[in-house]
């Protein structure tokens, strides 16, 4: 989705929010089809159709219009929250060598280190099905070295690296952290399954799946809360 903290923030960026800052939104009169009624943009918007439609097993439909939403400029220029989404599509499809050609145009000095982080996580994961080891081991080198940046993107870095042990010891200190517990905690929960699931994305949930059923992180998760089945959607689709 669109995840303002990917794009690298201006010199008028505040501290107490680092994203951009808004622009007011038009006069519904005035906007695109595509931004009416739409509260979070028109690009998330665009992306939100193209998840339903992959979900609705409608595959290369989503795709077309994933790639129109990455198109689309972000504040004004290359759009990075779109191309990482994108980009981790393809990897959920098996098409990891789209996926690195899809962040080619999105630069680090365009990102924040979250954007960073997320994009070398969809590199990692291509990098990964396509067993190339040199590359997949320089970029999970520079995220655990950076890993205080984006904690979650490394740990699914891992998971697609299959180093099921390094992810279970990051969720136990992220459970036990609380400035990350509640995030934590959510994910080791259990959603409902749209009807179409990509092939690699249900490999990697299964090892997420192994990796939360560890005895050791059983221990670390009812210290705290619990894990459980509902029955809606996730909101994400790691």
């Amino acid at each position: 989705m669109d995840y303002g903290d990917r794009v690298q923030a201006g010199p008028k960026a505040t501290l107490a929010n680092e994203r951009l800052a808004p622009t007011p939104p038009a006069d519904a009169s005035t906007r695109r089809p595509a931004e009416r009624g739409c509260a979070v943009g028109a690009n998330a918007c665009i992306e939100t159709k193209a998840v339903l439609l992959i979900n609705l097993s409608r595959v290369d439909q989503g795709i077309r219009v994933y790639e129109q939403a990455a198109r689309q400029p972000e504040h004004g220029a290359v759009n990075v929250s779109q191309s990482i989404d994108l980009a981790d599509m393809y990897d959920y499809l098996g098409r990891p060598s789209d996926a690195l050609a899809t962040l080619i145009s999105v630069e680090p000095n365009n990102m924040s280190v979250i954007g960073r982080m997320e994009a070398d996580q969809a590199k990692a994961c291509a990098y990964a099905q396509l067993n190339d080891e040199q590359n997949l081991g320089a970029t999970l080198s520079y995220m655990r070295a950076h890993r205080e940046d984006d904690p979650r993107a490394t740990q699914w870095a891992e998971i697609c690296a299959n180093d099921v042990e390094s992810a279970a010891q990051q969720l136990i200190l992220s459970l036990n952290d609380p400035e990350s517990r509640q995030s934590a905690l959510l994910s080791v929960q259990s959603f409902a399954q749209p009807r179409f699931v990509p092939t690699y994305l249900a490999v990697l949930r299964a090892r997420w799946r192994s990796v939360v059923a560890r005895s050791d992180v059983r221990r670390a998760i009812v210290q705290i809360g619990r894990a459980d089945t509902y029955s809606q959607l996730a909101e994400r689709l790691e």
